[in-house]
């Protein structure tokens, strides 16, 4: 009798615990299922993350061939400005030299006035000879100083417009400066937004 009370008490001992290893074995399986769960979403994170990262190094790099292209575009400007410049200063010098070349005349045109006078005191065929003579020069020296002012005024013209020109240059360049500046920002807010979000 007490061997079969022990092989009783046994019997339930090994029942409890089989059926202690039964839920231990269910606890097991949920939390497999649950970590396989896990596992899915945290893989499915990081494909996230791995493909914003790889967007934003294509943008970067959009960023930086647009940056460069600005850069490049500056350069141009800047290239373009000083020939312009330097066009603007040659015209101006040739403007002077117009200008001295007409006072010149002027003061030419001056003297062989003077020079009319004395031929009063010469002969008449002569003085009338002399004083042809000096209206032919007079009038010439006036035809070709009105020719060098009308160059010296046309050499002006082109150096104002020169001048306007090369002020819209320096407004282009400085909104292109203007707007590099704003990609290189926002390139280095979309970075560390990246970074942010790889972390």
């Amino acid at each position: 009798q007490a061997e079969v009370e022990e092989a009783r008490e046994g019997a339930r001992r090994a029942e409890e615990e089989a059926e202690a290893v039964r839920r231990e074995e269910a606890t097991m399986q949920g939390t497999v299922e649950e970590a396989l769960a896990s596992s899915g979403r945290t893989w499915e994170c990081l494909q996230l993350v791995c493909s914003s990262a790889a967007a934003g190094q294509q943008t970067m790099r959009e960023l930086e061939r647009q940056v460069a292209e600005a850069a490049a575009r500056e350069r141009s400007l800047e290239e373009t400005i000083e020939e312009a410049r330097s066009e603007a200063r040659r015209y101006r010098e040739e403007a002077s030299g117009l200008r001295q070349n007409c006072e010149k005349l002027k003061q030419e045109a001056q003297a062989s006035c003077q020079h009319r006078a004395l031929g009063d005191s010469l002969c008449q065929s002569y003085a009338d000879l002399v004083l042809m003579q000096v209206a032919e020069v007079s009038a010439e020296l006036r035809r070709v100083h009105d020719s060098l002012l009308f160059d010296a005024s046309y050499q002006e013209s082109l150096a104002a417009k020169l001048e306007s020109k090369i002020e819209q240059h320096a407004r282009e360049l400085e909104d292109q400066r203007r707007a590099t500046a704003e990609a290189k920002e926002q390139g280095a807010e979309r970075e560390a937004r990246l970074q942010a979000e790889v972390e």
